[in-house]
């Protein structure tokens, strides 16, 4: 959470096993700071650092995840959202709801999206779709409300796949 036009420095070390880069979505910021490998910036290699300076000159929700190996990166938990408060605005009781899915294998252990050409067209299509949805990285959350309370939900869908319903 942050307010409308603040600035923040986040400091990336690639302790993982691919290049990585960080992708700030619906954000308006300088090119070189945006995420996109070979484009914008150069992947930040095994091992090496990169300084994001990201400032927010407008309200909203926005979430943020790698663009290199992005679907097995985002399958393993690299995302998350960006809740950028309007200073004039009422605050209001309010939840960031943030949800992604993922695939487990029998023993519970995070599974690899499939390699590129093991899935069929429409699966290529639709994205690499977990077996398992969270909200806020937990499954099947509860929730609490009081009678009569007010909130503010905001969700931002982090899942690699679409989905229709999620009953």
């Amino acid at each position: 959470r942050v307010g409308q036009g603040s600035e923040i420095v986040v400091e990336v070390t690639n302790d993982g096993d691919v290049p990585a880069t960080v992708h700030w979505h619906g954000l308006r910021l300088k090119n070189r700071f945006d995420g996109v490998p070979h484009d914008t910036q150069k992947p930040i290699a095994v091992g090496e650092r990169f300084t994001y300076r990201v400032r927010f000159p407008d309200e909203g929700l926005y979430w943020y995840h790698p663009h290199v190996n992005g679907s097995r990166q985002v399958a393993r938990g690299m995302y998350g959202a960006l809740l950028v408060h309007d200073p004039n605005e009422p605050q209001l009781t309010e939840r960031v709801l943030v949800l992604s899915d993922i695939m487990l294998d029998d023993a519970g252990l995070v599974m690899d999206p499939p390699a590129a050409g093991d899935h069929t067209p429409l699966q290529h299509a639709l994205g690499h779709e977990g077996n398992v949805l969270l909200v806020n990285g937990q499954i099947e959350p509860r929730i609490e409300l009081r009678p009569g309370s007010h909130e503010r939900w905001r969700v931002v869908n982090c899942c690699t796949s679409r989905y229709i319903n999620f009953a």
